[in-house]
């Protein structure tokens, strides 16, 4: 063998080598990431539509399905050597995966956390518990939710989150660190929100506006 060939030789061996170390390093971190990836743009752009401000069951399902599956099919070969040889055809290890990649989209897709909470629970009372309370304002902080807080008369301090857009905010929200102790009505709805840290949902009172007095 000429000394050109056993170079030729060489570099194809170190290339297949390289190739083999990079498939083995590929994580199930790695494919969560990926699928992730793909889903995200479906409720980015589902967000943004006007039509999809409540969804039934069967909707948001859909909008799983078109994210979900396309890559599903494509990484057949990965889910099989990362979770098992016919992990693809397991419905357990399937719902497991799903879980894993909708964790991962809580933290690092906000549109899934805003369809997600659009969901109308079908064959249930859709009617949101919705209130008005009069106080004072107070700060207004929080790092998981935007949260209000408003003091009554009795001296309790009331709690409330934005969590969506309501008549004025762009105007009220930026003045809200100088309006402290200003008397105010807040209307509110109540919903629940899941929360990753403390892997549950909490149900809060949603600002639906805000009426200075």
């Amino acid at each position: 063998m000429s000394v050109q060939s056993r170079f030729v030789c060489a570099v194809l061996a170190l290339f297949l080598f390289q190739a083999g170390h990079s498939h083995a390093q590929e994580t199930k971190e790695a494919l969560k990431a990926k699928f992730a990836a793909a889903m995200c743009p479906i409720f980015q752009k589902a967000v943004a539509d006007p039509q999809m401000a409540s969804l039934t069951n069967a909707q948001y399902m859909s909008l799983i399905t078109q994210g979900f599956a396309p890559v599903v099919g494509k990484e057949m070969a990965a889910i099989n050597r990362l979770y098992g040889a016919k992990a693809f055809g397991n419905t357990k290890i399937m719902n497991q995966i799903g879980s894993e990649v909708g964790a991962q989209l809580l933290q690092e897709c906000p549109a899934f956390v805003t369809i997600s909470q659009r969901v109308v629970a079908e064959g249930a009372s859709t009617a949101a518990t919705t209130g008005q309370t009069l106080g004072t304002i107070g700060p207004l902080g929080g790092t998981d939710l935007a949260r209000l807080q408003v003091n009554g008369k009795k001296g309790e301090k009331n709690e409330f989150v934005v969590l969506n857009r309501f008549a004025g905010a762009d105007e009220m929200l930026p003045q809200l660190s100088g309006l402290q102790g200003k008397p105010a009505r807040i209307s509110w709805q109540e919903t629940d929100v899941y929360q990753p840290q403390q892997k549950r949902y909490e149900k809060v009172r949603e600002i639906t506006g805000i009426e200075l007095l």
